[in-house]
């Protein structure tokens, strides 16, 4: 069994001045609140409520007569409906967007302005890219999936999971599903087919795709469409702030190990997701072996 590990690190300063008991100084502070709206609690639907990032601004969905519409910074959208999502902020606070439904239609709302409509659902979040300019989401009609992007709709398949864009903005991915088989659709490019695949992962600097895919018992990372070696388990990969590093859990029988790229590490009977550093040069992560836990450093184990 995998023992949780915690590290605490205390640091006191104390400044002594002679000066400090002979005269104190106080700074004044200036507080201004802004109010940004008054709530009704009582027409609230429960966990609608959102803050803008910069926390400026206010959402949330309200109940109005048999019907629900969005309250923004304290005022009411004109337009209602049967049937209201959580809302989403923009990262850079300046839109707004949610999924809504009227007379058995499902479409997106975006700063008030209604996107196509579509018969089924529109199926897990709305995301928006880094820099605020895209939206991506997910749709249903009849028995197919499909993604859209900044309103144009994308190739029909059985099954698509979360859309992912990269840190700079400029490309989009998500994994796909046709009949039985699994694949990652990059840049609009289907990859090859497997029976299963995981949420595709970006580097920082955006130029690399990682993502891990079942191979009959076995798991396999895909980087940039290059098979790594097979393992029972894998665990999520992560890079390292300067796009130059990938690290991620294994396990093959009962040990288990972490792999920095692609050399594996010594083995355990358990560890937890490895950490790299800022400046990218250092990594850590916690390991077991028999009944002791502790903390590997650089491929150096702590004490124990």
């Amino acid at each position: 069994m995998r023992k949780g590990m915690v590290l605490g690190l205390a640091v006191l300063i104390v400044y002594i001045g002679l000066t400090i008991f002979a005269q104190e100084k106080f700074s004044t502070r200036i507080v201004s609140e802004k109010l940004i709206d008054k709530i009704d609690s009582s027409s609230v639907i429960q966990k609608s409520l959102k803050v803008s990032p910069d926390s400026k601004r206010l959402a949330y969905v309200a109940r109005s007569d048999n019907k629900q519409v969005i309250v923004i910074d304290g005022k009411k959208e004109k337009q209602q409906y049967d049937d209201i999502g959580n809302p989403a902020f923009s990262p850079d606070s300046k839109h707004l967007v949610y999924a809504a439904k009227s007379d058995d239609k499902c479409f997106v709302v975006i700063d008030g302005k209604e996107e196509n409509q579509y018969c089924s659902s529109i199926g897990g979040t709305l995301v928006f890219s880094p820099d605020s300019e895209h939206l991506a989401y997910k749709a249903k009609l009849d028995t197919k999936w499909f993604v859209i992007i900044d309103g144009k709709e994308g190739k029909l398949y059985d099954g698509i999971g979360k859309p992912v864009f990269s840190p700079d903005s400029k490309r989009l991915s998500y994994g796909a599903q046709l009949g039985d088989k699994w694949f990652v659709v990059v840049d609009g490019k289907e990859g090859k087919q497997y029976e299963g695949v995981s949420k595709p992962v970006f580097s920082p600097d955006s130029k690399c795709l990682i993502y891990v895919v079942l191979l009959g018992n076995k798991q396999s990372v895909v980087i940039d469409d290059k098979e790594g070696k097979q393992y029972d388990v894998i665990g999520k990969p992560v890079f390292s702030p300067d796009s130059k590093c990938i690290a991620y859990g294994v396990r093959l029988g009962n040990k288990q190990s972490v792999v920095i790229d692609g050399k594996e590490g010594k083995q355990y009977d358990g560890i937890c997701d490895p950490v790299f550093s800022p400046d990218s040069k250092r990594l850590s992560y916690g390991a077991q072996l028999d009944d002791k836990c502790f903390v590997v450093i650089d491929g150096k184990e702590e004490k124990q």
